[in-house]
């Protein structure tokens, strides 16, 4: 039903062009559909590696659901936990079931040469091809863009680029190794803009980013938090928070956390106006992209 499933809801989209993570899926799925069906009929001929080719179905079953509910949102935490308690259940009903042992009593259970050719293609082919999606992620993420890549109005650092607004002049600044953009504008709105790689998601760290980025010189005025939500920028998942310093002129603060998942990259904006707008800050958002 996966392999079904794969086949009819197959989006190259949704992999972002990642050849070797269509390649490891697709090969996965297929040996569980080999190796599933033998055990089946090793089961219903009494073959002496009935046992052996079952426990291996069950155990690349739970080794899959485990590595697929990592990075998994926490609405599917709960899907994800069903899933690995049937093969668990499986693979020790085949290690301790009296039926199994009366009906495949260890001293048959057998491997031929040919069972071991088999599993030795599998680990090969299997460390093979994350390895090689390894490095294709790597090589995708760590890949800089070209400043050719650019239209006149766009700037990036590397990893991001974002259109200049129009009315703003840009200046980059180049801090302990970190690219920082600052925008201004006549009068006198400002966008902090850089970008990072290994992207956590979590409240915790955006609230951290977010403390992080307070200006010393405005915290002697109360910050009254406006908004906070989470939403979605070009398909990119964006937390976003808007606050008001109580300044003798208020003074609205803008910032934002961007993740690209394909790229594992990030890019934290801070844009200062004194324009009760949201509009102009979700339009320079949507400005940015990864790649």
């Amino acid at each position: 039903m996966n392999v079904l499933n794969y086949a009819l809801t197959y989006d190259p989209k949704y992999y972002g062009g990642y050849k070797f993570v269509v390649a490891i899926e697709i090969f996965m799925l297929s040996t569980l559909f080999i190796i599933g069906n033998y055990a089946i009929y090793a089961f219903i001929k009494m073959k002496s590696n009935a046992v052996f080719y079952a426990k291996l179905y069950f155990i690349l079953t739970l080794l899959i659901n485990i590595l697929s509910s990592i990075g998994t949102e926490k609405e599917l935490i709960g899907f994800s936990i069903f899933n690995i308690i049937p093969p668990l259940i499986w693979f020790f009903y085949l290690t301790f079931s009296t039926q199994v042992k009366d009906r495949f009593p260890k001293e048959v259970r057998k491997l031929s040469k040919k069972d071991y050719t088999i599993l030795a293609f599998f680990i090969i082919t299997a460390i093979t091809l994350f390895c090689a999606g390894v490095n294709e992620f790597n090589t995708r993420t760590n890949q800089l863009i070209k400043e050719t890549d650019l239209s006149e109005n766009e700037r990036s650092d590397g990893r991001v680029i974002f259109k200049i607004p129009t009315g703003f002049i840009s200046e980059k600044h180049i801090i302990n190794n970190f690219t920082i953009f600052s925008l201004k504008s006549e009068n006198n709105d400002t966008i902090i803009l850089t970008s990072n790689l290994y992207a956590n998601t979590s409240q915790e760290n955006f609230n951290e980013s977010w403390k992080n980025s307070q200006i010393a010189e405005l915290s002697k005025y109360e910050l009254k938090q406006i908004k906070d939500e989470t939403i979605k920028i070009n398909e990119n998942l964006c937390i976003l928070r808007i606050s008001r310093y109580q300044s003798p002129t208020p003074l609205i603060w803008q910032f934002a956390l961007i993740f690209h998942k394909l790229t594992n990259k990030f890019c934290m904006v801070s844009y200062y106006t004194v324009k009760d707008d949201e509009n102009e800050f979700e339009n320079f958002l949507k400005s940015i992209r990864f790649e």
